[in-house]
Protein backbone atom coordinates (compact mmCIF):
# COMPACT_ATOMS: atom_id res chain seq x y z
CA UNK A 1 0.00 0.00 0.00
CA UNK A 2 1.27 3.42 -1.32
CA UNK A 3 1.70 5.71 1.84
CA UNK A 4 -0.10 8.94 1.93
CA UNK A 5 2.54 11.85 0.93
CA UNK A 6 2.60 15.38 1.37
CA UNK A 7 4.68 17.13 -1.55
CA UNK A 8 5.59 20.32 -1.82
CA UNK A 9 4.70 21.24 -5.66
CA UNK A 10 2.21 19.69 -8.34
CA UNK A 11 3.82 17.08 -10.20
CA UNK A 12 2.18 17.34 -13.67
CA UNK A 13 4.90 16.55 -16.54
CA UNK A 14 7.98 14.78 -17.22
CA UNK A 15 10.99 14.89 -17.34
CA UNK A 16 11.45 17.10 -14.61
CA UNK A 17 13.76 18.25 -11.89
CA UNK A 18 14.38 16.49 -8.58
CA UNK A 19 11.90 17.25 -5.73
CA UNK A 20 11.51 16.96 -2.59
CA UNK A 21 8.27 14.18 -1.63
CA UNK A 22 7.08 14.85 2.33
CA UNK A 23 5.37 11.76 4.15
CA UNK A 24 2.85 12.60 6.40
CA UNK A 25 4.91 11.24 9.43
CA UNK A 26 7.16 13.70 8.77
CA UNK A 27 9.81 11.65 6.69
CA UNK A 28 11.23 13.44 3.69
CA UNK A 29 12.04 11.47 0.20
CA UNK A 30 14.34 13.07 -2.03
CA UNK A 31 14.10 11.98 -6.07
CA UNK A 32 14.05 12.87 -9.91
CA UNK A 33 10.65 12.27 -11.52
CA UNK A 34 10.97 10.46 -14.38
CA UNK A 35 8.10 9.98 -15.99
CA UNK A 36 4.21 10.38 -15.23
CA UNK A 37 1.37 8.12 -16.94
CA UNK A 38 -1.60 6.62 -16.48
CA UNK A 39 -2.12 8.58 -13.45
CA UNK A 40 0.87 7.71 -11.56
CA UNK A 41 3.97 9.72 -10.82
CA UNK A 42 6.97 7.80 -11.03
CA UNK A 43 10.14 8.87 -8.73
CA UNK A 44 13.81 7.26 -9.03
CA UNK A 45 15.36 7.52 -5.08
CA UNK A 46 18.13 6.39 -3.28
CA UNK A 47 16.28 3.49 -2.51
CA UNK A 48 14.86 2.28 -5.68
CA UNK A 49 11.79 2.97 -7.28
CA UNK A 50 8.49 4.56 -6.10
CA UNK A 51 5.46 4.92 -7.80
CA UNK A 52 2.79 7.22 -6.32
CA UNK A 53 -0.84 7.91 -7.96
CA UNK A 54 -0.24 11.38 -9.21
CA UNK A 55 -4.40 12.13 -8.35
CA UNK A 56 -3.47 11.42 -4.57
CA UNK A 57 0.07 13.29 -4.40
CA UNK A 58 -2.27 16.50 -5.73
CA UNK A 59 -4.82 16.17 -2.71
CA UNK A 60 -2.12 15.76 -0.21
CA UNK A 61 -0.59 19.33 -0.60
CA UNK A 62 0.50 20.79 2.57
CA UNK A 63 -1.98 21.90 4.89
CA UNK A 64 -4.60 19.60 4.02
CA UNK A 65 -2.95 16.15 5.13
CA UNK A 66 -1.97 17.03 9.31
CA UNK A 67 -6.00 17.00 10.32
CA UNK A 68 -6.92 14.13 8.20
CA UNK A 69 -3.46 12.32 9.96
CA UNK A 70 -4.14 13.44 13.53
CA UNK A 71 -7.99 11.89 13.26
CA UNK A 72 -6.61 8.51 11.91
CA UNK A 73 -3.50 7.83 14.64
CA UNK A 74 -6.05 9.01 17.38
CA UNK A 75 -8.79 6.88 16.54
CA UNK A 76 -5.87 4.23 17.03
CA UNK A 77 -4.80 5.38 20.51
CA UNK A 78 -6.04 4.05 23.92
CA UNK A 79 -7.51 6.87 26.15
CA UNK A 80 -5.57 5.84 28.80
CA UNK A 81 -2.47 6.27 26.42
CA UNK A 82 -0.79 9.30 28.06
CA UNK A 83 2.77 9.03 26.13
CA UNK A 84 0.90 8.22 22.44
CA UNK A 85 -1.71 11.68 23.11
CA UNK A 86 1.34 13.56 24.23
CA UNK A 87 3.54 12.65 21.02
CA UNK A 88 0.34 13.44 18.77
CA UNK A 89 -0.34 16.76 20.36
CA UNK A 90 3.31 17.58 19.67
CA UNK A 91 2.23 16.55 15.91
CA UNK A 92 -0.83 18.73 15.49
CA UNK A 93 1.69 21.69 17.51
CA UNK A 94 3.98 21.42 15.02
CA UNK A 95 1.27 21.51 11.79
CA UNK A 96 -0.41 24.27 13.52
CA UNK A 97 -3.67 22.54 14.62
CA UNK A 98 -3.49 24.37 17.51
CA UNK A 99 -7.47 23.24 18.83
CA UNK A 100 -6.32 19.50 18.24
CA UNK A 101 -2.74 19.93 20.12
CA UNK A 102 -4.39 21.70 23.30
CA UNK A 103 -7.68 18.77 23.05
CA UNK A 104 -4.78 16.22 22.96
CA UNK A 105 -2.29 17.66 25.45
CA UNK A 106 -4.93 18.27 28.27
CA UNK A 107 -6.28 13.94 27.27
CA UNK A 108 -3.20 13.50 27.53
CA UNK A 109 -2.50 14.29 31.48
CA UNK A 110 -4.38 12.17 33.84
CA UNK A 111 -2.21 12.82 36.51
CA UNK A 112 -0.80 16.54 36.35
CA UNK A 113 2.10 15.27 39.18
CA UNK A 114 3.25 13.05 36.08
CA UNK A 115 2.25 15.39 33.47
CA UNK A 116 4.21 15.10 29.70
CA UNK A 117 6.54 17.94 29.73
CA UNK A 118 5.51 18.33 25.89
CA UNK A 119 1.91 18.31 26.65
CA UNK A 120 2.61 21.27 29.74
CA UNK A 121 4.56 23.20 26.89
CA UNK A 122 1.98 23.62 24.35
CA UNK A 123 -0.58 24.02 27.20
CA UNK A 124 1.33 26.82 28.24
CA UNK A 125 1.87 28.27 25.08
CA UNK A 126 -1.07 27.85 23.19
CA UNK A 127 -3.65 28.92 26.71
CA UNK A 128 -1.69 32.27 27.87
CA UNK A 129 -3.79 35.62 26.71
CA UNK A 130 -0.83 37.42 25.98
CA UNK A 131 0.28 35.55 22.70
CA UNK A 132 0.23 36.75 19.34
CA UNK A 133 -1.72 34.60 17.27
CA UNK A 134 -0.19 32.06 16.54
CA UNK A 135 -0.69 31.77 12.39
CA UNK A 136 1.73 31.97 9.81
CA UNK A 137 1.37 35.90 7.66
CA UNK A 138 3.28 33.59 4.90
CA UNK A 139 -0.55 31.78 3.27
CA UNK A 140 1.19 29.73 1.19
CA UNK A 141 4.07 26.67 1.55
CA UNK A 142 7.53 27.78 0.85
CA UNK A 143 7.92 27.98 -2.94
CA UNK A 144 11.36 25.91 -3.00
CA UNK A 145 11.12 22.74 -4.90
CA UNK A 146 10.23 22.02 -8.26
CA UNK A 147 7.72 23.40 -10.37
CA UNK A 148 6.30 25.99 -7.59
CA UNK A 149 10.29 27.06 -7.16
CA UNK A 150 10.30 27.47 -11.02
CA UNK A 151 7.48 29.53 -11.22
CA UNK A 152 8.30 31.95 -8.35
CA UNK A 153 11.50 32.07 -9.37
CA UNK A 154 10.44 33.23 -12.77
CA UNK A 155 8.21 35.52 -11.44
CA UNK A 156 10.43 36.92 -8.96
CA UNK A 157 12.51 38.24 -11.65
CA UNK A 158 15.39 35.04 -11.26
CA UNK A 159 16.86 33.74 -14.47
CA UNK A 160 19.02 31.36 -15.72
CA UNK A 161 22.18 33.25 -15.05
CA UNK A 162 21.01 33.94 -11.39
CA UNK A 163 20.63 30.53 -10.71
CA UNK A 164 24.60 29.69 -12.20
CA UNK A 165 25.23 32.18 -9.89
CA UNK A 166 23.84 30.55 -6.81
CA UNK A 167 24.93 27.35 -7.77
CA UNK A 168 28.43 28.09 -8.24
CA UNK A 169 27.72 30.09 -4.56
CA UNK A 170 26.64 26.81 -3.22
CA UNK A 171 29.80 24.68 -4.03
CA UNK A 172 31.77 27.33 -2.89
CA UNK A 173 30.21 27.56 0.60
CA UNK A 174 30.61 23.85 0.73
CA UNK A 175 34.16 23.37 -0.37
CA UNK A 176 34.93 25.93 2.60
CA UNK A 177 32.88 23.87 5.43
CA UNK A 178 34.75 22.45 8.28
CA UNK A 179 34.19 19.15 9.31
CA UNK A 180 32.15 20.30 12.50
CA UNK A 181 29.99 21.81 10.70
CA UNK A 182 30.91 25.46 10.86
CA UNK A 183 32.06 28.21 8.44
CA UNK A 184 35.34 29.83 9.65
CA UNK A 185 34.92 33.27 8.93
CA UNK A 186 39.11 33.76 8.88
CA UNK A 187 40.20 30.40 8.89
CA UNK A 188 38.26 29.22 5.20
CA UNK A 189 41.12 29.60 3.30
CA UNK A 190 42.79 26.58 4.95
CA UNK A 191 40.39 24.36 2.33
CA UNK A 192 41.81 26.01 -0.72
CA UNK A 193 44.72 24.12 -2.56
CA UNK A 194 48.49 25.25 -1.72
CA UNK A 195 49.05 28.53 -4.20
CA UNK A 196 45.84 29.80 -4.50
CA UNK A 197 45.06 30.98 -1.51
CA UNK A 198 41.40 33.02 -1.60
CA UNK A 199 41.64 36.31 0.65
CA UNK A 200 39.25 38.10 2.39
CA UNK A 201 39.31 36.79 5.67
CA UNK A 202 36.73 38.44 8.98
CA UNK A 203 38.24 40.64 11.48
CA UNK A 204 36.79 42.20 14.28
CA UNK A 205 33.48 44.08 14.35
CA UNK A 206 35.08 46.84 11.99
CA UNK A 207 37.81 44.96 9.94
CA UNK A 208 40.24 45.16 12.36
CA UNK A 209 42.97 42.72 12.22
CA UNK A 210 42.00 40.42 14.98
CA UNK A 211 40.46 37.13 15.21
CA UNK A 212 37.00 37.09 13.59
CA UNK A 213 34.43 36.61 16.20
CA UNK A 214 31.37 35.62 14.04
CA UNK A 215 31.48 31.83 12.88
CA UNK A 216 28.15 32.06 14.29
CA UNK A 217 26.83 34.28 11.52
CA UNK A 218 29.17 33.03 8.42
CA UNK A 219 28.15 29.42 8.75
CA UNK A 220 24.00 30.48 9.56
CA UNK A 221 23.75 32.41 6.27
CA UNK A 222 25.77 29.40 4.64
CA UNK A 223 22.95 26.92 6.20
CA UNK A 224 20.23 29.20 4.90
CA UNK A 225 21.68 29.72 1.60
CA UNK A 226 21.46 25.43 1.32
CA UNK A 227 18.21 25.48 2.62
CA UNK A 228 16.82 27.75 0.40
CA UNK A 229 18.12 26.03 -2.44
CA UNK A 230 15.63 23.40 -1.47
CA UNK A 231 18.68 21.17 0.33
CA UNK A 232 17.49 19.45 3.45
CA UNK A 233 19.11 17.43 6.45
CA UNK A 234 18.09 13.91 4.50
CA UNK A 235 17.80 15.52 0.90
CA UNK A 236 19.07 16.89 -1.50
CA UNK A 237 23.12 17.61 -3.11
CA UNK A 238 24.14 19.65 0.16
CA UNK A 239 22.26 17.25 2.72
CA UNK A 240 25.10 16.59 4.59
CA UNK A 241 26.40 20.28 4.77
CA UNK A 242 22.84 20.91 5.83
CA UNK A 243 23.18 18.63 8.88
CA UNK A 244 26.41 19.53 9.78
CA UNK A 245 25.86 23.29 10.09
CA UNK A 246 22.71 22.86 11.64
CA UNK A 247 23.97 20.71 14.19
CA UNK A 248 26.70 23.23 14.67
CA UNK A 249 24.47 26.26 14.40
CA UNK A 250 21.84 24.05 17.39
CA UNK A 251 24.80 23.45 19.42
CA UNK A 252 25.22 27.44 19.51
CA UNK A 253 21.94 27.74 20.72
CA UNK A 254 22.32 25.86 23.91
CA UNK A 255 25.21 27.49 24.77
CA UNK A 256 23.47 30.64 25.10
CA UNK A 257 24.29 34.38 24.21
CA UNK A 258 28.57 34.53 24.55
CA UNK A 259 30.65 37.28 24.25
CA UNK A 260 30.52 40.56 23.42
CA UNK A 261 28.69 40.18 20.21
CA UNK A 262 26.69 36.94 21.41
CA UNK A 263 23.31 38.49 19.61
CA UNK A 264 24.85 38.40 16.23
CA UNK A 265 26.52 35.09 16.74
CA UNK A 266 23.42 33.70 18.50
CA UNK A 267 20.43 35.27 16.88
CA UNK A 268 21.48 34.46 13.40
CA UNK A 269 21.70 30.85 14.73
CA UNK A 270 18.29 31.13 15.79
CA UNK A 271 17.22 32.57 11.93
CA UNK A 272 19.10 29.38 10.53
CA UNK A 273 17.57 27.03 12.74
CA UNK A 274 14.13 28.53 12.46
CA UNK A 275 14.12 28.49 8.82
CA UNK A 276 15.32 24.91 9.15
CA UNK A 277 11.83 23.91 11.88
CA UNK A 278 10.16 25.44 8.42
CA UNK A 279 11.76 22.77 6.09
CA UNK A 280 12.06 19.72 8.44
CA UNK A 281 9.52 20.08 11.42
CA UNK A 282 11.96 18.37 13.52
CA UNK A 283 10.83 18.16 17.04
CA UNK A 284 13.96 18.44 18.61
CA UNK A 285 14.72 21.98 16.67
CA UNK A 286 11.44 23.08 17.39
CA UNK A 287 12.11 22.87 21.11
CA UNK A 288 15.48 24.30 20.36
CA UNK A 289 14.10 26.91 18.75
CA UNK A 290 11.71 27.80 21.85
CA UNK A 291 14.29 28.19 24.07
CA UNK A 292 16.04 30.25 21.96
CA UNK A 293 13.03 32.68 21.24
CA UNK A 294 12.73 32.86 25.34
CA UNK A 295 16.56 33.60 25.51
CA UNK A 296 16.25 36.33 23.14
CA UNK A 297 12.99 37.88 24.29
CA UNK A 298 14.45 37.92 27.84
CA UNK A 299 17.35 40.05 26.26
CA UNK A 300 15.34 42.70 25.51
CA UNK A 301 15.99 46.35 26.34
CA UNK A 302 13.41 48.47 27.93
CA UNK A 303 13.20 50.46 24.58
CA UNK A 304 11.87 47.30 22.79
CA UNK A 305 15.30 47.16 20.94
CA UNK A 306 18.71 44.91 21.80
CA UNK A 307 22.26 46.13 21.65
CA UNK A 308 25.21 44.91 21.68
CA UNK A 309 27.24 47.21 24.51
CA UNK A 310 24.74 49.89 25.53
CA UNK A 311 21.37 49.76 27.61
CA UNK A 312 19.44 51.30 24.52
CA UNK A 313 18.21 49.51 21.83
CA UNK A 314 20.41 49.84 18.37
CA UNK A 315 18.99 49.28 14.87
CA UNK A 316 22.12 46.63 13.55
CA UNK A 317 21.66 44.73 16.87
CA UNK A 318 17.24 44.91 17.03
CA UNK A 319 17.52 43.77 13.18
CA UNK A 320 19.10 40.54 14.07
CA UNK A 321 17.29 39.90 17.15
CA UNK A 322 13.55 40.96 15.47
CA UNK A 323 14.62 39.01 12.00
CA UNK A 324 15.08 36.07 14.57
CA UNK A 325 11.97 36.28 16.43
CA UNK A 326 10.08 36.86 12.73
CA UNK A 327 11.24 33.49 11.72
CA UNK A 328 10.71 32.11 15.03
CA UNK A 329 6.74 32.87 14.57
CA UNK A 330 6.69 31.74 10.98
CA UNK A 331 8.06 28.39 12.29
CA UNK A 332 5.65 28.41 15.21
CA UNK A 333 7.03 29.69 17.85
CA UNK A 334 3.90 32.19 20.07
CA UNK A 335 5.67 35.73 20.51
CA UNK A 336 4.11 37.51 23.30
CA UNK A 337 2.47 40.36 21.93
CA UNK A 338 3.87 43.13 24.45
CA UNK A 339 6.96 42.24 22.88
CA UNK A 340 6.38 42.30 19.44
CA UNK A 341 4.57 46.19 20.05
CA UNK A 342 7.80 47.25 22.06
CA UNK A 343 9.30 46.08 19.48
CA UNK A 344 7.38 47.42 16.99
CA UNK A 345 8.03 50.58 18.93
CA UNK A 346 11.32 50.69 19.29
CA UNK A 347 11.34 50.45 14.97
CA UNK A 348 8.80 53.48 14.71
CA UNK A 349 10.63 55.41 17.22
CA UNK A 350 13.86 55.12 15.09
CA UNK A 351 12.36 56.70 11.92
CA UNK A 352 13.37 60.23 10.34
CA UNK A 353 9.79 61.56 9.48
CA UNK A 354 11.13 63.84 6.36
CA UNK A 355 13.45 61.19 5.21
CA UNK A 356 12.73 57.98 5.78
CA UNK A 357 16.04 56.91 7.22
CA UNK A 358 16.09 55.26 10.51
CA UNK A 359 18.42 56.26 13.23
CA UNK A 360 21.47 54.40 14.79
CA UNK A 361 19.57 54.73 18.26
CA UNK A 362 18.26 56.81 20.57
CA UNK A 363 20.09 60.52 20.51
CA UNK A 364 22.55 58.66 17.97
CA UNK A 365 22.41 62.46 15.98
CA UNK A 366 24.01 64.01 18.80
CA UNK A 367 26.67 61.73 18.67
CA UNK A 368 26.71 62.65 14.63
CA UNK A 369 25.32 59.17 13.62
CA UNK A 370 22.87 60.70 10.92
CA UNK A 371 19.66 58.46 10.33
CA UNK A 372 20.89 55.88 7.01
CA UNK A 373 18.81 53.92 4.76
CA UNK A 374 20.52 50.41 5.66
CA UNK A 375 18.86 50.67 9.18
CA UNK A 376 15.63 51.56 7.99
CA UNK A 377 15.65 48.63 5.48
CA UNK A 378 16.97 46.19 8.61
CA UNK A 379 13.27 48.10 10.06
CA UNK A 380 11.00 47.14 7.47
CA UNK A 381 13.03 43.63 6.82
CA UNK A 382 11.89 42.85 10.39
CA UNK A 383 8.64 44.61 9.63
CA UNK A 384 7.85 42.02 6.99
CA UNK A 385 9.14 39.27 8.87
CA UNK A 386 6.60 39.99 11.48
CA UNK A 387 4.11 40.56 9.21
CA UNK A 388 3.71 44.52 10.16
CA UNK A 389 5.04 45.77 6.85
CA UNK A 390 2.22 48.34 6.24
CA UNK A 391 2.04 51.44 3.75
CA UNK A 392 1.57 54.23 6.32
CA UNK A 393 3.12 57.65 5.70
CA UNK A 394 6.43 57.57 7.24
CA UNK A 395 6.59 53.60 6.09
CA UNK A 396 6.24 54.78 2.47
CA UNK A 397 9.03 56.85 2.64
CA UNK A 398 11.12 54.60 4.18
CA UNK A 399 10.57 52.09 1.04
CA UNK A 400 11.19 55.23 -1.30
CA UNK A 401 14.58 56.32 0.01
CA UNK A 402 15.75 52.62 0.15
CA UNK A 403 14.98 52.10 -3.40
CA UNK A 404 16.56 55.57 -4.34
CA UNK A 405 20.23 53.98 -4.99
CA UNK A 406 20.66 51.47 -7.74
CA UNK A 407 22.93 48.20 -6.62
CA UNK A 408 26.51 48.51 -8.16
CA UNK A 409 29.39 46.67 -7.73
CA UNK A 410 31.70 49.28 -8.38
CA UNK A 411 33.77 50.86 -5.34
CA UNK A 412 35.60 53.82 -5.09
CA UNK A 413 37.42 55.99 -2.77
CA UNK A 414 38.03 59.49 -1.93
CA UNK A 415 40.28 61.70 0.25
CA UNK A 416 38.48 63.70 3.02
CA UNK A 417 39.22 65.40 5.94
CA UNK A 418 38.89 64.37 9.04
CA UNK A 419 38.11 66.23 12.25
CA UNK A 420 41.28 65.53 13.89
CA UNK A 421 43.25 67.07 10.49
CA UNK A 422 44.06 64.04 8.77
CA UNK A 423 43.37 62.78 5.63
CA UNK A 424 41.69 59.21 4.91
CA UNK A 425 40.28 57.71 2.37
CA UNK A 426 36.60 57.66 2.76
CA UNK A 427 34.00 55.29 0.18
CA UNK A 428 31.89 56.78 -2.61
CA UNK A 429 29.48 54.73 -4.22
CA UNK A 430 26.54 51.83 -3.06
CA UNK A 431 28.69 49.21 -3.02
CA UNK A 432 27.20 47.75 0.39
CA UNK A 433 25.99 43.80 0.16
CA UNK A 434 24.55 44.16 4.08
CA UNK A 435 22.10 47.09 3.43
CA UNK A 436 21.34 45.43 0.28
CA UNK A 437 20.54 42.27 1.74
CA UNK A 438 17.62 43.54 4.12
CA UNK A 439 16.89 46.13 0.61
CA UNK A 440 15.92 42.77 -0.52
CA UNK A 441 13.88 41.51 1.65
CA UNK A 442 12.04 44.17 2.84
CA UNK A 443 11.45 45.21 -1.19
CA UNK A 444 9.90 41.64 -2.08
CA UNK A 445 7.64 41.75 0.74
CA UNK A 446 6.61 45.00 -0.41
CA UNK A 447 6.65 44.12 -4.13
CA UNK A 448 5.70 45.68 -7.50
CA UNK A 449 7.32 48.33 -9.40
CA UNK A 450 9.99 49.25 -6.20
CA UNK A 451 10.40 45.26 -5.83
CA UNK A 452 11.13 44.86 -10.00
CA UNK A 453 13.26 48.00 -9.91
CA UNK A 454 15.89 46.97 -7.50
CA UNK A 455 16.06 43.78 -8.17
CA UNK A 456 16.85 43.90 -11.79
CA UNK A 457 19.85 46.38 -10.45
CA UNK A 458 20.88 44.26 -8.10
CA UNK A 459 20.97 41.12 -10.10
CA UNK A 460 23.47 43.01 -12.84
CA UNK A 461 25.63 43.91 -9.40
CA UNK A 462 25.74 40.78 -8.08
CA UNK A 463 26.54 38.81 -11.42
CA UNK A 464 29.32 40.93 -12.59
CA UNK A 465 30.46 40.79 -8.58
CA UNK A 466 31.20 37.21 -8.43
CA UNK A 467 34.38 35.87 -8.97
CA UNK A 468 35.13 33.48 -11.57
CA UNK A 469 38.66 32.32 -11.16
CA UNK A 470 40.52 29.83 -9.22
CA UNK A 471 40.05 28.77 -5.71
CA UNK A 472 37.24 32.50 -5.24
CA UNK A 473 35.30 31.29 -8.16
CA UNK A 474 31.59 30.99 -6.89
CA UNK A 475 32.36 33.75 -3.95
CA UNK A 476 32.23 37.63 -3.94
CA UNK A 477 34.82 39.93 -2.82
CA UNK A 478 34.18 41.25 0.78
CA UNK A 479 33.99 45.00 -0.71
CA UNK A 480 32.15 47.86 0.30
CA UNK A 481 30.73 49.05 3.93
CA UNK A 482 31.61 46.77 7.04
CA UNK A 483 31.61 44.04 4.32
CA UNK A 484 35.36 43.40 6.07
CA UNK A 485 33.96 42.40 9.45
CA UNK A 486 32.73 39.06 8.64
CA UNK A 487 34.39 38.37 5.61
CA UNK A 488 34.28 36.80 2.26
CA UNK A 489 32.23 33.65 3.90
CA UNK A 490 29.56 36.46 4.89
CA UNK A 491 29.17 38.28 2.27
CA UNK A 492 29.38 35.60 -0.33
CA UNK A 493 26.24 33.99 1.74
CA UNK A 494 24.29 37.49 2.02
CA UNK A 495 24.71 37.83 -1.69
CA UNK A 496 23.70 34.52 -2.70
CA UNK A 497 20.39 34.61 -0.10
CA UNK A 498 19.46 37.82 -2.17
CA UNK A 499 19.49 35.85 -5.68
CA UNK A 500 17.31 33.09 -4.08
CA UNK A 501 14.72 35.58 -2.40
CA UNK A 502 11.92 35.04 -5.33
CA UNK A 503 11.98 31.67 -3.89
CA UNK A 504 13.29 31.33 -0.55
CA UNK A 505 10.25 32.59 1.13
CA UNK A 506 6.35 33.37 -0.09
CA UNK A 507 5.36 37.05 -0.04
CA UNK A 508 2.04 37.67 2.82
CA UNK A 509 -0.13 39.19 0.54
Amino acid sequence: MIRPVLVAVLLMAAPAAADEFRMVDGEIVFGEVIETKKGRVHVKTADGLKRLREAWIQERIEGVAPAVVIAEREAKLAKDDADGLADLAMYAWRHFQDEAAVRLANASIADPAEADPRALRILGALEATSVVARKRTWTQPLPRWGTRKRQARAKGGGTAATEAAVSAALKWLAVHQDSDGKLDADGFPKHDPEGDKTDGKGGGHHGGPVPCPFDGVTTSVALMAWLASGSTPVSGPYRDNVKRALDWCARQLSGGLAGSYGMWNYGFCAQAVADAVMVTRDPKLLEDLHEATRRILSTQLDDGGWSYYMRIGDAPTTAVAGSALGLAMQAGIPLPSDRVNRLKGFLNARIDPKTGRSEYHDGAEKKRYTPTRANAASGLSVRALLGMLRITPHLGKSVATINDRKPVWSIKFKEVKAKDGRVVKAQIGNLYPYRWYYTTMALYEHGGASWSKWFGGLKKALLKGQRKDGAAAGSWDPLGTYSNSAGRVFITGLCTLMLQTPYRYPRSR
